[in-house]
């Protein structure tokens, strides 16, 4: 696992190994405090509450557009239960400036003598897509939890002395990802507002996760398999826990928690943007040795483009051979961006082909739309 620290401009600028941590003894949350967790009643942002509460946070707040589920509400008793924290879910959009102030007098009338000492921003939506299909509809969906939502938290609470403000980031906003510019942009906005709070003199951290063992992606073996094959390892929830903590202590404004498999990396990520290989070189000769990795064999064109193309669907999608033909529409396979990605990527690996991804995603493209633009002679 890589945790390391990032400057303003996204670059990898020293492990956090190298960083001296605070005493471990320091005491991250009070009891008679108020922390805010937004999207915190899903994924990450539960997480967080319960990592708060088991480590002597004594009251926290949780907001969200909706209210919790009767599950929710039995996950929620018992975390009190666990730790003697007092937790409450308080339904609010905090993309809109008016539910967060009304929520915020909420809060200083149900603790009167509780100062708000942290904010944990996880609220997010994903709208997946590639740039071509996105709308402005699109874009803004996604961006008003996470930019709108900050703008939001720091504004209400610029009056209080606080010793978080942390804003829940991907690793998507520096590898960046086909399927989700929309979902990049906003968290590369989170990554620099921190850096700007902090010239302010306001606590800010931005953590660029990576790919978690939680929530959306949880036990999914698939998604595992294809995010794997990009060179992105799941991070356990012990993982994540450890790491979390790591941060707090470290107290930096950016820091990416990821667990790489650099091997898979360089030969997808890197190997489709140079300038993002050179700025992490460093970390990825520490990983691989300063010894140059050798140049990718491309697997030679021995067999048909046909029976090439149905061979990698049905080994990624893991189906036999018989249940795809050329006629085969590409939709009907399941495909979505996580696939078409993969898939892209094996193409060019063993064959040294860049198929647009346009052309797996299109729901009109078949096997045999893949098999005419392997037929297609190689541009010189």
């Amino acid at each position: 696992m890589s945790v390391v620290e990032l400057n303003n401009k996204g670059d990898a600028k020293c492990k956090l190994s190298e960083i001296p941590l605070l005493p471990r003894e320091h005491r991250l949350f009070h009891k008679n405090c108020v922390y805010i967790v937004t999207g915190g009643l899903t994924g990450l942002g539960f997480e967080t509450v319960k990592f708060i509460a088991l480590r002597g946070g004594g009251h926290i707040v949780i907001l969200s557009r909706r209210s919790p589920t009767p599950e929710m509400k039995q996950e929620i008793d018992s975390v009190k239960k666990q730790s003697g924290a007092v937790i409450e879910a308080l339904q609010c959009d905090v993309s809109v400036s008016e539910q967060v102030e009304e929520v915020m007098g909420i809060i200083r009338q149900r603790f009167p003598s509780c100062p708000v000492k942290g904010v944990f921003h996880s609220a997010v939506v994903l709208r997946d897509g590639i740039i071509e299909n996105l709308s402005r509809t699109l874009y803004e969906e996604v961006m008003k939890p996470k930019i709108n939502g900050a703008l939001n938290l720091h504004h209400a609470t610029k009056h209080c002395n606080l010793e978080y403000f942390v804003c829940y980031s991907s690793v998507a906003s520096f590898l960046g990802n086909a399927s989700q510019s929309n979902y990049a942009a906003a968290n590369s906005f989170l990554d620099i507002f921190c850096h700007y709070r902090r010239h302010l003199g306001l606590a800010a951290q931005s953590i660029n996760w990576g790919a978690l063992n939680i929530g959306l992606l949880l036990n999914k073996d698939h998604i595992r398999k294809i995010l794997e094959t990009r060179g992105l390892m799941l991070l356990e929830l012990n993982e994540i826990v450890q790491s979390l903590q790591d941060c707090l202590l470290l107290n930096k404004p950016q820091q990416l928690i990821c667990k790489f498999n650099f091997k898979n990396l360089g030969s997808n990520i890197f190997s489709q943007n140079v300038s993002l290989g050179l700025r992490l070189a460093s970390l990825v000769e520490e990983k691989l040795g300063n010894s140059k990795e050798p140049e990718a064999i491309f697997e030679r064109p021995n067999q048909s483009p046909s029976i090439f193309v149905r061979s990698v669907l049905s080994e990624t999608l893991e189906i036999t051979p018989e249940e795809v033909t050329e006629g085969t529409h590409l939709s009907a396979l399941g495909m979505d961006s996580m696939l078409a990605m993969t898939l892209q990527n094996l193409f060019s690996a063993k064959r040294a082909v860049t198929i647009p991804l346009i052309k797996f995603l299109d729901p009109n493209s078949t096997v045999g739309t893949l098999v005419r633009v392997l037929n297609q002679p190689a541009k010189v």
